[in-house]
């Protein structure tokens, strides 16, 4: 929620953001998802080109090495503002993967537009939308809007109301524009197949917050959400026998259209800066959630041996920078009451950068006699491997998993 004089900061930080990114990691961090960054080695770049009066256009891309599954992408955003965070945003992305040498490729167009309106010092409108097409034997696309109404009740209360799939770009202070552009490519839905037609995730968020401030350093933030899916990723591998179960070409794990979803929840989040150096968050939800339906007799299909139940979660994420060494460190961990094979509030992840169970990311800057400002990255997610659940269908043995074991290493130079 942005409203007048908050986005000071943000331009200042705009305004010390390097002009150009180069990166080389080990891939993605979504493994499952054939629309997702693939998890194998890959180059990444990113430029912000200066057009004067018309403010600034980010150019980003990225491109995989597997001999036998070439990938590739491009980000076009165009920022007449220069800064996300006060003004229009319109960004183009395109991605390819091709799956083998006998497989059909993936390819996929995301095109999205926001801003934003203010009226007085009280009133901030954001809105906007994104048209999507994904083609994979077949071709599906979909029209997404969402807006956001945030009222300044008083000088330390704001009201929201929010109608999305997923939150804001700039929902991440600490994300630069370069890598804000960059994160695009990994941004487009999980594509899913059922009766033997393409479809993608769908998910509609609709939440009232209210935000009050404590203090500079700190804010509580209380909101009541509704999430609605026809179409609801799950993640798992195993020996699946029928079409619906969407396999990843990097590893062993598949995509599966669970279907239809429903659920009201709740949220509370407390974020404090503990020092210049430290900051946190403690976030409880109460939402819903796919859930297995266990029976003795395994005769149903996947999709009919699950359905949406409540789960209470808890997530606590700490992000901290060492001095004299500059290494920054942040350790995040999501508890969940009970099993679960889907996403248990996920806007609220997004906008928290919380994952499932324990997650870890390191970025240390590298000596200065290296070129440019380099750093070394290593994201670990779902550290410990929990969540997993095992379930015996007529489609096979399978295990789902709501959040994968992951690994992505690199180093990122900015110019």
């Amino acid at each position: 929620m942005l409203l007048a004089g908050q986005s000071v900061g943000a331009e200042i930080a705009h305004q010390k953001q390097a002009r150009s990114l180069f990166e080389l990691t080990s891939g993605g961090l979504h493994p499952g998802s054939i629309s997702n960054v693939p998890d194998a080695p890959a180059t990444a770049f990113a430029y912000d080109e200066n057009l004067g009066a018309r403010g600034h256009i980010i150019f980003a891309g990225e491109f995989g090495y597997d001999s036998a599954a070439a990938s590739g992408g491009f980000v076009a955003e165009w920022l007449p503002s220069g800064n996300p965070h006060t003004g229009p945003v319109s960004t183009l992305v395109i991605r390819e993967s091709e799956l083998g040498t006998d497989s059909p490729a993936f390819r996929g167009t995301r095109l999205t537009h926001d801003d934003q309106l203010q009226f007085g010092d009280r009133i901030n409108i954001r809105y906007g939308g994104e048209f999507l097409m994904a083609g994979f034997e077949g071709t599906t696309s979909s029209i997404r809007p969402r807006g956001e109404l945030a009222y300044q009740v008083s000088h330390n209360w704001i009201a929201s109301a929010t109608i999305s799939s997923h939150p804001w770009q700039d929902s991440d202070p600490s994300s630069g524009v370069l890598e804000s552009a960059l994160a695009n490519l990994d941004a487009f839905p999980t594509l899913l197949v059922r009766n033997n037609r393409s479809v993608l995730a769908d998910d509609l968020h609709e939440e009232i917050a209210i935000e009050h401030t404590l203090s500079p350093k700190a804010s509580f933030t209380a909101a009541v959400f509704h999430d609605h899916s026809n179409d609801t990723a799950v993640i798992g591998r195993g020996n699946e026998t029928t079409s619906d179960f969407l396999q990843d070409f990097y590893s062993d794990a598949f995509a599966y259209d669970a279907g239809a979803s429903s659920s009201w929840g709740a949220r509370i989040a407390y974020e404090q800066k503990i020092t210049d150096l430290i900051n946190a968050a403690v976030v409880y939800a109460w939402a819903g959630a796919l859930v297995p339906n266990i029976v003795d007799n395994p005769s149903e299909s996947l999709r009919d041996l699950l359905r949406t139940q409540n789960r209470a979660s808890l997530a606590v994420r700490a992000c901290a920078q060492l001095p004299h060494i500059g290494t920054q460190l942040t350790v995040g961990y999501k508890w969940i009451d009970g099993q679960v094979v889907s996403r248990q509030d996920a806007y609220g992840e997004a906008m928290y950068n919380v994952d499932p169970y324990l997650s870890v990311i390191l970025r240390q800057p590298l000596p200065k006699f290296i070129p440019g400002h380099a750093v070394a990255m290593a994201d670990f997610g779902n550290l410990l491997a929990q969540g997993y659940v095992p379930l015996q269908t007529q489609d096979g043995q399978v295990i789902l998993v709501p959040s994968y074991r992951s690994f992505r290493g690199g180093v990122s130079f900015q110019f």
